[in-house]
């Protein structure tokens, strides 16, 4: 799995007190530019995600990724479907 993997589960972790999130992406890259963004203390607007609020005010917009899941198929359903399973199954915090 690299940057340009596509169709994956991943979990954000923040580095200062370990809160985790668990998401789903069609291409890894993108995804975590995109929570990059929202995460970035410099960003004014309010991010959308709990996840991304959380970064911004607990670890100045840093945060690690693990992606820990390929699914086999380009659809979004599921995909969707794969993260709600290891959601419920790992009960991350910042949902």
């Amino acid at each position: 799995i690299n940057c340009d993997s596509t169709n994956l589960v991943y979990c954000i972790i923040c580095p200062k007190c370990s809160e985790f999130y668990v998401g789903e992406c069609k291409t890894l890259r993108a995804r975590m530019n995109l929570h990059r963004n929202h995460s970035n203390p410099g960003n004014i607007t309010t991010p959308p995600l709990k996840v991304n609020q959380h970064l911004k005010t607990c670890a100045d917009g840093h945060f690690l990724v693990f992606p820990f899941h390929v699914v086999h198929t380009n659809h979004q359903i599921t995909r969707e479907a794969y993260e709600k399973h290891f959601q419920k199954v790992l009960q991350p915090t910042l949902h």
